[in-house]
């Protein structure tokens, strides 16, 4: 659609972007009045006509942990040592339970007080598709989809905190009785009109920033799995093939062009190499700037272990990095076309902003200050991209990116924001019009409470993990107990067995010493004689499963062979892996890759079934085999697990037909006696 540009828009400046376009940092969205769209507006003096959520609560939504760390720090002081860490764990409960409340509350008076669209229109969590499909009332729909995730234990925030956010933005966005999404919401905004009241384009310049949510999960969560379709409902994949973003630019820039905006600018997306969440480890080889593993900041490299800390390679990086110049490339095309038919559209190069500050903080440090405003080299030290650390009341290093390793400080966004407003100062100076893009930084950096007040006990908190590390003891416990416990809830009880055993194998085969290893395999496979020794004669048998029926009803049979079966695929495991560990047995993966607790785990469970007669079960679903081993001992161990398994299966089966004969001539009894009652035999 062609720019008109008689009269004054009605709306000067709209966003619309993830996570990065909505001033999400240290893990909440927050100060909504410092994010990327409302400094320009207050750049531009219109911050005042700005509208813009916001979301109160304790430090915004879902968790902000620089709140919390400040809490911590009031509370322990500059340092929390093993003995405060149940106090800690306590105040953490607290803390979620306090967003657990205000979560609830916008999600209870969602829209009441919203304007009728906001004029940044940024949703984290949203990749490119739904910026198109997701109303205010699929929001909902979504939000109750979701199960009410399990307290117990571990402090748990509600799942549908990217939701809730949605719906403070979209709450009220409706056209009569339709709810628009966040790219119907902007072309409400154009058909507004002027000010004047003549017709011609609602919105002035439209900010345009998406696709870094999309790019951002390899590094968050140290898993490439790359999407299958275009606009696959697949929740699993971390990262979109090129020709499927491409797809999904292509429709997005078909809706925007329906927008009546006299500018548009298009922001790039930073490769992943620029977050401070990924710690290159080992050495670099030479003529590449991938290192072999990316991990944890808190995974020292000189106590890295691949067999114990999470990670990802350097080639999946490297994969990931070229995915995203691929996402630029058609960002770039689809400005280029636009601005080939007459559409005012330009492009914000924020990739090469965060790239060139990378580089100069790995190779030269100083150089920043050639590229950085004068108010923030006067920073003592500069800031720079590395992972933020502070000690005492003093920042360390870093500035650039806030607590989460991922998203951009206060001070970050005014970067971002000062590359947008050259753009727009650009435009203005080729139109003969007045601008200014020099923002204030003095101000920025008073305002960027992360760096200008650090909190105390972000060092202690990443030596504190590396020393979780050297005890054996999961860094990212907290993290897998909260997913796995809320597994177990919405699982139900009948493959609680299962998902515990899975638990049980990652903890004891990457975070044990190889004495407590050796303890836990005794103890499984003491508790796994004792369930198959009260199958083995029919007094005891008909006792256990009586007390089984009575308390799990009609699933007794499959309760029970579910546990017998978890019971020995922890103990198989475990044996295997020390077997593995002390070089008396070997199993390698299937392309010689470090041999991972999951593996393991996996290995059996394709054991178990391939041993289940006549079904093929491997061969239907292409199961291949996970690990594959040469060693005889390995072998005894399988056809042992094989043998063993086989007796809980057929009791199971037996069991489940007893049950079902004795059910139906219960059945049959009460229909009969039903039917004497009626003719009055009784």
């Amino acid at each position: 659609m062609q720019a008109q540009t008689v009269g004054t828009p009605a709306h000067r400046l709209v966003a619309i972007g993830d996570s990065f376009m909505q001033n999400f940092q240290s893990g909440a969205v927050f100060n909504e009045h410092l994010s990327v769209p409302a400094l320009i507006a207050r750049q531009l003096g219109i911050l005042h006509e700005f509208n813009h959520p916001k979301y109160g609560g304790p430090g915004g939504i879902p968790l902000n942990l620089e709140f919390f760390s400040r809490a911590l720090g009031e509370q322990f002081g500059n340092r929390i040592t093993w003995l405060d860490i149940p106090s800690a764990y306590i105040s953490l409960f607290r803390f979620v339970k306090q967003i657990r409340a205000h979560s609830y509350s916008i999600l209870k008076g969602a829209g009441e007080q919203a304007p009728n669209i906001y004029h940044n229109l940024s949703m984290y969590g949203f990749e490119i598709p739904d910026f198109m499909h997701i109303t205010a009332d699929v929001a909902r729909e979504r939000i109750g989809s979701y199960p009410t995730p399990s307290r117990v234990l571990v402090p748990t925030l509600p799942s549908h905190q990217t939701y809730i956010s949605a719906l403070q933005i979209l709450g009220a966005a409706r056209k009569g009785e339709h709810a628009l999404t966040a790219m119907q919401c902007a072309q409400s905004l154009g058909d507004d009109g002027t000010r004047e009241g003549v017709p011609g384009d609602g919105i002035e310049t439209l900010l345009v920033w998406m696709g870094w949510d999309c790019a951002i999960r390899p590094a968050t969560d140290l898993l490439l799995r790359w999407s299958k379709e275009p606009f696959s409902t697949d929740p699993y994949h971390t990262m979109l093939r090129p020709e499927h973003f491409a797809a999904q630019l292509e429709k997005l820039t078909d809706e925007m062009s329906h927008i009546k905006t006299r500018q548009v600018l298009w922001a790039t997306i930073p490769s992943l190499t620029v977050l401070p969440i990924l710690q290159g480890v080992g050495p670099r080889p030479s003529g590449t700037r991938y290192y072999p593993q990316y991990a944890r900041p808190w995974a020292f490299e000189r106590r890295f272990e691949p067999m114990r800390h999470p990670h990802i390679t350097g080639t999946d990086v490297r994969q990931v990095d070229e995915a995203i110049d691929s996402y630029n490339e058609a960002i770039t095309k689809t400005v280029r076309d636009a601005r080939l038919n007459g559409r005012d559209w330009r492009l914000v190069d924020i990739a090469a902003l965060f790239d060139d500050l990378s580089c100069r903080t790995l190779q030269s440090p100083e150089t920043l200050a050639e590229i950085l405003p004068p108010a923030i080299t006067r920073l003592t030290p500069i800031p720079d991209t590395r992972f933020f650390v502070s000690d005492t009341m003093e920042r360390v290093k870093g500035g650039l990116f806030s607590l989460d390793g991922v998203h951009p400080t206060t001070i970050g966004y005014g970067l971002v924001a000062r590359e947008f407003l050259e753009v727009m100062h650009t435009r203005s100076a080729s139109q003969g019009e007045s601008g200014d893009s020099v923002l204030d930084f003095e101000r920025i950096a008073q305002e960027d409470t992360l760096v200008s007040n650090p909190p105390p006990l972000t060092r202690h908190f990443l030596h504190f993990m590396a020393r979780l590390d050297r005890s054996r003891v999961m860094s990212d416990s907290l993290a897998i107990a909260r997913r796995k416990i809320g597994h177990l809830s919405r699982l139900g009880r009948l493959t609680a067995p299962a998902a515990l055993s899975y638990i049980l194998i990652s903890f004891i085969m990457n975070h044990l010493h190889f004495t407590m290893q050796g303890l836990v395999l005794i103890i499984s496979g003491l508790i796994l004689a004792r369930q198959l020794e009260q199958v083995s004669n029919g007094g005891n048998r008909e006792r256990l499963f009586d007390r089984l029926v009575a308390r799990w009803g009609t699933a007794a049979p499959i309760m029970y062979a579910v546990n017998v079966v978890a019971c020995a695929i922890v103990f198989f495991a475990s044996l295997t892996f020390i077997l593995h560990s002390t070089g008396i047995a070997e199993v390698q993966s299937e392309r010689n890759q470090s041999v991972q607790a999951s593996s393991i785990g996996a290995f059996y469970l394709w054991e178990l079934a391939d041993a289940i007669p006549l079904a093929d079960v491997d061969m239907i679903l292409k199961w291949k085999q996970p690990l594959g081993y040469t060693s005889q001992i390995v072998g005894v161990e399988v056809l042992l697990f094989r043998l063993l398994i086989i007796v809980p299966l057929i009791v199971a089966i037996s069991e489940g037909w007893k049950n079902s004969t004795e059910r139906n001539e219960r059945y049959r009894r009460h229909e009969a006696d039903q039917v004497a009652r009626d003719l009055g035999m009784d």
